[in-house]
């Protein structure tokens, strides 16, 4: 865990936790290697979409649901993300639906 941690941003602070002996890991939350690579994008729909290969934590709101996380393959472009036809149908989203992706 401590590799983990160190490596997307966050600190040992010389601490250790009163309730269960635990070191302190801290980080300035836009220190953080995910949130700083987080992208903002439109859902940009294509039926047969180009080569996804490049893996995304994604997430948005459906109709059904208030929050949706996936991990999946999909394509960023300037106008967009492509997301596999799979999850599109899955939760019935919607061109221009706002999708945050984080790059794994």
């Amino acid at each position: 865990v401590q590799n983990m941690l160190e490596k997307i941003g966050f600190r040992y602070t010389s601490e250790v936790d009163p309730f269960d002996g635990g070191p302190h890991y801290k980080a300035r939350v836009e220190q953080i290697t995910p949130i700083k690579n987080a992208l903002s994008k439109k859902l940009n729909i294509k039926k047969d979409p180009a080569d996804l290969t490049e893996e995304f934590l994604i997430s948005f709101k459906s109709n059904k649901h208030p929050f949706v996380s996936v991990k999946t393959k999909a394509l960023v472009l300037e106008d967009g993300i492509i997301l596999p036809q799979i999850i599109v149908d899955r939760f019935a989203l919607e061109q221009g639906a706002e999708i945050s992706a984080i790059p794994f």
